[in-house]
């Protein structure tokens, strides 16, 4: 019980169908491989981690599920045969599910969560005799209707070696195992793995998904991803695991080129845009970076420095990473610089249009939860009065004592004291860069 406290017990997939009262049981499959330089990586990893083969495609297949559900802590089911001494004398196939924990964690390498994952197969093998729905009862699992209750994602094992050589006269050979289309689905999402061997060094996977909430292209991109994060972990298992791809290399190009025209795809990297726009500024200050519907112009130089100085200001007041700031000014370049201000400070952005009604703005300030405001002098005693009225019917959590920054002011006596260097970068690629309110989320 203490292993699983606090682990999400139902997974919020953000499916694409809503999901019926009574499962049918229905599902599809998404076959693929890794080729050999894969397995040549897979084959390090599982000597330096004194770990087998299933219990790094386990952490693969982890960081898959919880960047996908954007939780950090997933449960994966795992079937293990084994008969308990009440049940040895009964005839039948006997099969527990073991719920095995994985904790992606934002400081954690690759080779660190398959340590991790390591030790949590070991102790659940340990406990193996307990019977899954035991475990149900004691963890108090959310019972929800059409779905499976503690687990909803599993993963199984086909090992080659299990599959015996032929022998007939004149000929040798080997049976080996292919992934097939079942058509059913005893889970939301289940990974079938077949490991490499000496006669046959290519990883096979069969990716089971529930067709009720499922469809296939969402299948077939979560596939996708998982072979990506392989592919890359297993060649630098060293690499944090929130920075490990999710898209392949040849779907980066399609989108580079394809669809946005670029021939060069070296630029292409995990580094957030204010990191972009900090290298451009170094290499070409004296270029015009922004130049506003009024005539006025900056330099890269001058929009760079601009956003570090109130970058350095928002960070004085509390924004860091995930935190966002309200942008309750009208479009131009201070607009533009606030946005770059707030990301180099390592918290996102939210747009506020001056033109919104003030309960629709002072609804999106509160349902963002976002702590500081830029607004220009115009719009402050209005931004003011409309939190102010806000604040009184807020529900808990919302902030209580928004800060406005008045970027008129800021400009005119605030920014010398604030130094015009780059910040020390505080995101990193998976924090929020912005939140956008539609009439369509919103319902106002």
């Amino acid at each position: 019980k203490t292993k699983l406290d606090g682990v999400p017990t139902v997974i919020d997939w953000h499916a694409d169908k809503p999901r019926p009262a009574e499962a049918s049981n229905k599902g599809g499959d998404v076959l693929f491989s890794l080729p050999v330089s894969a397995s040549k990586g897979l084959k390090a990893l599982v000597q330096r981690a004194q770990a087998s083969s299933f219990m790094v495609v386990l952490a693969a297949y982890g960081i898959m599920l919880a960047r996908w559900t954007n939780t950090n802590s997933v449960l994966v089911g795992s079937s293990y045969a084994n008969r308990r001494p009440d049940t040895k004398d009964l005839i039948g196939y006997f099969l527990n599910i073991l719920p095995l924990r994985i904790d992606c964690l934002e400081k954690l390498t690759f080779v660190d969560l398959v340590l991790q994952v390591r030790d949590t197969v070991k102790e659940s093998l340990s406990n193996a005799d307990v019977p899954f729905q035991r475990l149900v009862d004691i963890v108090g699992a959310e019972r929800a209707p059409g779905t499976n209750p503690l687990i909803q994602a599993g993963i199984t094992l086909d090992e080659r070696d299990w599959f015996p050589e032929i022998k007939l006269e004149g000929c040798t050979g080997n049976i080996q195992p292919l992934m097939a289309h079942l058509g059913t689905a005893k889970m939301d999402l289940t990974l079938g793995y077949v490991p490499p061997n000496d006669s046959a060094p290519e990883m096979l996977f069969g990716l089971q998904y529930n067709t009720d909430i499922f469809e296939a292209h969402t299948a077939e991109s979560m596939a996708d991803s998982l072979q990506a994060i392989m592919m890359a972990a297993f060649a630098a298992p060293d690499t944090p695991v929130m920075e490990l791809p999710m898209m392949k290399d040849d779907e980066k190009t399609l989108i580079l080129t394809k669809f946005q025209g670029p021939k060069d795809t070296s630029f292409f990297t995990a580094q957030p845009v204010h990191y972009q726009i900090e290298a451009v500024a170094e290499k070409m200050p004296k270029q015009i970076a922004l130049l506003s519907h009024t005539g006025q112009e900056m330099t890269f130089q001058e929009f760079n420095e601009a956003a570090n100085q109130l970058a350095h200001h928002f960070m004085e007041l509390g924004v860091g990473p995930d935190v966002p700031v309200g942008m309750m000014v009208e479009r131009g370049c201070d607009l533009i610089v606030g946005i770059l201000a707030a990301l180099k400070a390592g918290g996102a952005y939210l747009p506020l249009d001056p033109s919104y009604p003030e309960d629709r703005l002072a609804g999106m300030v509160q349902d963002a939860s976002a702590p500081v405001v830029l607004v220009q002098r115009m719009n402050l005693e209005r931004c003011r009065d409309m939190m102010a009225a806000a604040a009184a019917t807020a529900p808990e959590g919302a902030p209580k004592d928004v800060k406005f920054v008045v970027v008129d002011d800021f400009w005119g006596s605030l920014a010398s004291k604030y130094p015009k260097t780059n910040p020390t970068p505080r995101a990193k690629p998976h924090n929020l860069v912005y939140i956008i309110f539609t009439s369509g989320s919103t319902g106002r």
